[in-house]
């Protein structure tokens, strides 16, 4: 059995001997050799072709010398091949490089580091044949041919990209600045919803930047506190991103609550750039909304005086009428009987449907102040003190000696502080106290009030009463309007009108705010006297009101 097995390896020895002597004999013959040099053939010729066909300059370099370069390496340095293998590198690099080292310091460190075996890439500047420059990106590597060391140089000309970069950043930094200088806020918004820039304009409406406000959601939250409103400006965004909303671009007009508290009124429109991402660009127009309410007051209540005028003489005509048949009529009943008290009664009446006549008159054209040079805060000490001198409600009314005169009508103005007492007496039935004061301010526009920049004398009333809710406020000064229950007089009338048209003639202005729960303060601006004769008295006291301003009270100082 032994035997057999070593029989078996002994031939398989034998054969694989055999095989081995075939192969030693095949290697030797000129089949193989002629085998062999069609491979290698082939594969200089592959390599040639990708050599001479490259779009990129190839340069072969051994101890600071080209060995071999492609047709591209003649194209971008514009010379023939024995100027480049002859020149090259001193001829086709500048003295220094943008950086400011030395071209040829810096280019030995590349070498070696290359050689050393760390491969290295980088950006360089060159020179043509004919001198004029440009940039490139190189690529060192040591490589090693039929046991020879190399230095591979792959070099690509990047002057139309550098080129392209330098116009696109000169773009973007017009774009920016264009960004930075212009009237309106500007947002860059991402396809996730987050705030890429913020510019300083829109920074400057509502304080906000991207710190406070990285992302949509983050706006929405601080912008619209209010939920119920957030949800609707929410709706509208989504409406405005989709793209019948893109392709409409009318503006929306929202009330955006701002860093410091105070609620403006901005129009904003979303536009969609080609990147996918979005614009949003908006304008304050708090002012000029606040003009237009203005306006529109003031044209309502010219029509209203238009009407006065004519209601007040028709009216006036038929209370003579009225009146003359009464008084004749208690001439005959000579003081007695019950008749006679209730005409008594209907007497009274209608002198005061007269006094409402003389109210609408207020409006009319011959409504007019007759001014004259007045006190204001000895007419309002004197008009408070006669108010509330009977009654429970305190008050308070610092002195004011520093003020200045003002031209006014004193019947007129003494109206405007009875009617606003007595509505601030009216909202504290359980008693409170008034605080009245009176200083002289200096309007500038920072102020946000539709006053010219120079001085006025304000006179404050401020109550500790109910307070006025938010939505009421725009229409207090409206003919009749009232926030009384239905069946109440109380409040209801011409009274806050009337101031309004008063103060108006007297081209002053008069503000209201109030927080409900806390109280409302009534702000009445008159112009103060100007002129060579008062040049002493303004003297004296303008070190006191040059550093008054108007402050605009917000949520928090009201609180």
């Amino acid at each position: 059995m032994v035997k057999d097995t070593e029989k078996r390896e002994g031939r398989l020895l034998d054969e694989l001997a055999e095989i081995r002597g075939q192969i030693e004999g095949f290697e030797k013959s000129a089949t193989y050799r002629r085998l062999a040099e069609i491979i290698l053939v082939e594969g200089e010729q592959r390599y040639r072709a990708l050599f001479e066909a490259a779009n990129d300059a190839i340069l072969l370099m051994q101890d600071d010398h080209i060995v071999d370069c492609n047709p591209k390496t003649l194209q971008i340095f514009g010379c023939s091949k024995d100027r480049v293998m002859k020149r090259y590198p001193g001829k086709f690099f500048p003295e220094y490089q943008p950086d400011g080292n030395s071209s040829s310091a810096l280019s030995k460190e590349k070498t070696n580091l290359a050689l050393a075996g760390t491969p290295q890439f980088f950006e360089w500047r060159y020179r043509r044949y004919d001198g004029a420059v440009f940039d490139a990106e190189v690529s060192l590597n040591r490589v090693e041919l039929s046991g020879k060391v190399f230095l591979q140089a792959i070099v690509r000309d990047v002057t139309k990209r550098k080129q392209a970069e330098e116009e696109l950043q000169a773009e973007r930094e017009k774009f920016e600045a264009l960004l930075d200088q212009a009237p309106f806020g500007m947002v860059a918004i991402g396809m996730d919803g987050s705030f890429k820039y913020i510019n300083p304009k829109f920074k400057e409406f509502f304080g906000y930047d991207l710190q406070d406000t990285p992302n949509g959601k983050e706006w929405v939250k601080r912008a619209y506190p209010d939920p119920f409103y957030r949800r609707s400006v929410i709706a509208a965004w989504k409406e405005d991103a989709s793209e019948i909303g893109l392709e409409r671009k009318i503006p929306r007009t929202f009330v955006v609550t701002s860093k410091n508290g105070v609620e403006k009124v901005a129009d904003f429109i979303m536009v969609r750039l080609q990147t996918g991402d979005y614009l949003m660009t908006c304008e304050d127009i708090t002012e000029r909304k606040r003009m237009e309410d203005e306006l529109l007051k003031a044209q309502k209540l010219e029509s209203i005086g238009i009407l006065a005028g004519g209601v007040a003489h028709d009216f006036n005509n038929i209370l003579t009428v009225i009146m003359g048949n009464i008084s004749l009529t208690r001439s005959y009943l000579a003081g007695e009987g019950i008749a006679d008290r209730r005409l008594a009664e209907a007497e009274r009446a209608c002198i005061r449907a007269k006094e409402l006549t003389q109210q609408l008159l207020t409006f009319s054209k011959g409504g007019g102040p007759m001014k004259k040079r007045i006190n204001l805060g000895d007419v309002a000490r004197d008009a408070v003190h006669h108010l509330l001198s009977d009654c429970t409600i305190d008050y308070t009314f610092p002195p004011a000696d520093d003020l200045l005169p003002v031209d006014a009508d004193e019947r007129q103005i003494r109206q405007v502080i009875t009617n606003v007492i007595t509505n601030a007496r009216e909202a504290m039935p359980s008693g409170g106290v008034i605080s009245v004061s009176a200083e002289n301010v200096t309007s500038t526009p920072k102020d946000e009030l539709p006053l010219l920049e120079r001085t006025y004398v304000r006179l404050s009333i401020h109550d500790n009463g109910s307070g006025i809710p938010k939505t009421y406020l725009s229409r207090i000064f409206d003919p009749y309007f009232t926030t009384k229950e239905l069946g109440s007089q109380k409040g209801m009338g011409l009274g806050l009108t009337i101031c309004y048209s008063i103060v108006s003639k007297h081209k002053g202005f008069i503000d209201v705010q109030s927080t409900v729960g806390v109280g409302t303060t009534v702000n009445i601006y008159l112009p103060a006297c100007e002129g060579e004769d008062l040049e002493n008295e303004l003297e004296g006291v303008r070190s006191t009101t040059a550093k008054r301003t108007i402050p605009v009270m917000d949520d928090e100082e009201a609180e």
